[in-house]
């Protein structure tokens, strides 16, 4: 099978202490609340079902600006996560797309892509060289 893709952008792995090198991407969160959009690491999360989860930092930033639209609750086997959601827009490379972002109300977690946005692009993860590469057909 040949692959007819070309690249349009590529990614390093996310260096996390104590953990190997993860998966990830810079992504731009926007509302139009906000005064500029704001610039993130996300990892690439393909057993995550959702589109985009927030960091206690970034939540704190969105809170700023945006109130919650609704509140809602992420499974991550037993465990039960309650969160606020928001209503962004988020960009990957050059394209903007609408995303519903889950923001964890207790604990912290790492800014999470999912499958609802990665779904819309062709990924090719090469851990050997630690390296996304984000390409268009």
């Amino acid at each position: 099978m040949k692959c007819n893709f070309a690249l349009k952008e590529e990614y390093r792995f996310a260096k996390i202490e104590n953990s190997p090198d993860i998966p990830a991407i810079d992504i731009l969160i926007f509302h139009e609340n906000f005064k500029s959009s704001i610039s993130a690491l996300a990892v690439i999360d393909t057993g995550f079902d959702e589109a985009l989860l927030l960091s206690k930092i970034l939540r704190d930033a969105v809170y700023k600006f945006v109130d919650p639209y609704a509140h809602g609750t992420l499974y991550a086997g037993s465990l039960e996560i309650p969160c606020e959601l928001y209503a962004l827009k988020i960009r990957i490379a050059d394209r903007w797309l609408d995303a519903i972002a889950y923001a964890p109300i207790i604990g912290d977690y790492d800014n999470l892509i999912g499958r609802k946005i990665l779904n819309d692009f062709n990924l090719c993860m090469r851990a050997p060289s630690g390296k996304v590469h984000l390409a268009e057909k």
